[in-house]
């Protein structure tokens, strides 16, 4: 049922920072997403003088630069595969349920829904807008009715206008313009609805009524005619009891991570197809063959139909060449070998290069985008090197912003589901993220562990242990377990763990057996019982021996018993080598 009682354009409203943004939205979405699309909108011709054929030919070998896309996705990964740690206490257990398997209807969890739908829209756009929705069960509590709130997110160009709430009310906002756009099922097959390929548009307006202060919500068609909702009042309003904010949160990191990339994605586009071009077409070597030429080349002599044999009675004639491994050629004495000569490749290896220092440079500048959001700056200098401190604090920048909009969901939810005795969640993000990979860790860690051998210091040792576990561990294990870990490492008794050393050491009569098979983790007792099942070894070994007559054995280390041998526990041969050694010093 629909009404015409809208006197006003919805489609015409737009908030100012709207029409601000809104230029350079398709530009970020283009680079994101790549594709055909963006080959097509952004590849240009060389110069007037390129046909459209030749044009069309280039475009169809083109290949499609994404590293703009891999910048992006290293800082959204770097973010998701933390936050297996956020904590979501208190609330519902409806709440609690919905949270691990399924917040939107399509079976995702929060964690899911937040790092890859919201997250990426995000840092794509520098915005995101989720609404908190709900059967249409009100004015009833969802919690007697064992049903749960529901989560969709709209992204920054259906967010058409808004007006933030006063500081001293709670909520983002006091009044929010949204638009919809769902699928268009006017297609029956039998009595079965299919989508025809169209999509319609509705407008939501939801906002705070100035009069009764209850949060109202209102639908218009794309003709943008009032529709009445079930349990909707005269003027097509429905209104949402009980509840305190109006259900949209928005989560805002200011711009885009790709504001200052996708004219370098641009470039890049152009000059790879300018390099394939180059080397599929240009770049092939051709024969020369020295002539006289006199005798040849009519490219350099003006015809003349009316003239007959030239002087010399010589005619020019163009030739062509059969090449390839079948053919051979005679040449005379006089003159120099036929040869092939290719084009010039240092303009091709000057664009190569020029290629490879965007691709980098994409991903700096990512990076950069990233340090920003926390105000840093990289103060270097070494401009190409980046602070990983300051990558750090954007990231925790951004991940502050997710737990506030999370947090925001959290009381939405609790007052759709009970609005007399709400349960609202408490929501923890980890505090540090970091965007170094695996490797770049190991090789930090490898460094870090180097140093601290060198460090007389047990406290400074233990103090750089800890950094490692934190380094190679932080983002793989709750913050409980990581500072277990760091309190086992406190509590050690030994410094040094490597296997190597320990075991040099013990050879060399360094270190006992005890401080050995402690230092390597073992339990306690266990000397005693390897010792017993060392000597049990060693009596079935010399037993099989048939020269074993209970008196010390002639090389016994080659007879499999070198704890036996006479000669000092060693056998003869590494005896012999570590004479060797000690002559060589």
């Amino acid at each position: 049922m629909a009404n015409t009682e809208a006197s006003f354009s919805l489609s015409g409203i737009r908030h100012p920072d709207y029409l601000y943004d809104a230029l350079n939205w398709e530009r970020y979405r283009d680079i994101y997403e790549g594709g055909l699309h963006f080959r097509d909108h952004y590849l240009q011709k060389f110069s007037v003088s390129e046909t459209d054929k030749a044009f069309r030919t280039r475009k169809s070998i083109t290949p499609i630069p994404a590293f703009a896309k891999q910048a992006l996705n290293e800082v959204r990964n770097s973010i998701y595969q933390r936050l297996a740690d956020v904590t979501r206490s208190g609330g519902s257990e409806g709440y609690q349920r919905a949270m691990r398997w399924d917040v939107d209807r399509k079976g995702n969890g929060m964690d899911n829904f937040m790092g890859v739908r919201a997250l990426t829209e995000l840092l794509v756009i520098g915005k995101v807008g989720i609404y908190v929705d709900a059967p249409n069960l009100l004015p009833n509590n969802l919690q007697e009715q064992a049903a749960t709130p529901y989560l969709y997110y709209y992204p920054a160009e259906d967010i058409l206008s808004w007006q933030e709430e006063e500081d001293e009310n709670l909520g983002q906002f006091k009044a929010v313009l949204l638009r919809d756009r769902t699928l268009a099922y006017d297609t029956h097959v039998g009595n079965i609805k299919l989508p025809s390929g169209e999509r319609e548009e509705r407008f939501r307006l939801v906002y705070r009524d100035e009069v009764d202060g209850l949060i109202k919500v209102k639908m218009f068609d794309s003709e943008e005619n009032i529709v009445f909702l079930e349990g909707s009042e005269p003027d097509g309003a429905v209104v949402l009891e009980g509840m305190p904010v109006v259900p949209f949160v928005m989560g805002d990191i200011g711009d885009s991570l790709l504001k200052d990339v996708w004219s370098y994605q641009v470039a890049l586009l152009n000059l790879v197809s300018g390099s394939v071009n180059f080397d599929l077409s240009s770049n092939v070597p051709f024969l020369t063959i020295q002539s006289d030429l006199r005798t040849v080349g009519a490219h350099l002599k003006r015809p003349n139909a009316s003239e007959g044999p030239e002087s010399d009675n010589q005619v020019s004639a163009d030739k062509i060449e059969d090449v390839g491994s079948n053919y051979g050629r005679y040449y005379d004495k006089d003159m120099d070998r036929p040869d092939f000569i290719a084009p010039p490749s240092e303009p091709l290896l000057a664009s190569l290069k020029l290629q490879e220092k965007m691709e980098d440079d994409i991903r700096k500048l990512v990076n950069l985008a990233v340090e920003g959001k926390a105000g840093s700056r990289t103060e270097s200098g070494e401009a190409k090197k980046l602070s990983s401190q300051g990558l750090e604090s954007g990231l925790s920048f951004i991940g502050t912003v997710l737990e506030t909009v999370e947090q925001q969901i959290a009381v939405i939810w609790a007052h759709y589901e009970n609005t007399r005795s709400p349960q609202i969640a408490v929501i923890g993000y980890p505090a540090r993220y970091s965007l170094k990979t695996d490797d770049e860790r190991l090789d930090e860690a490898e460094k870090l562990l180097d140093r601290a051998d060198k460090i007389p210091s047990k406290t400074a040792k233990r103090s750089i242990y800890k950094r490692v576990a934190t380094l190679l561990l932080e983002d793989k294990v709750s913050p409980e377990t990581l500072a277990t870990i760091h309190s086992e490492i406190d509590a050690a008794r030994y410094t040094r763990t490597d296997l190597d050393f320990i075991v040099e050491s013990r050879k060399e009569g360094l270190v006992s057996d005890e401080t050995a098979s402690e230092a390597l983790g073992f339990a306690k007792g266990e000397v005693e019982q390897a010792k017993e099942d060392h000597t049990d070894r060693l009596e079935r070994i010399l037993k099989s021996q048939s020269s074993f007559q209970g008196q010390p054995i002639e090389n016994a280390a080659a007879r499999g018993a070198p704890d036996l041998d006479p000669g000092g526990n060693r056998s003869e041969i590494d005896q012999e080598n570590r004479n060797s050694s000690s002559d060589d010093e």
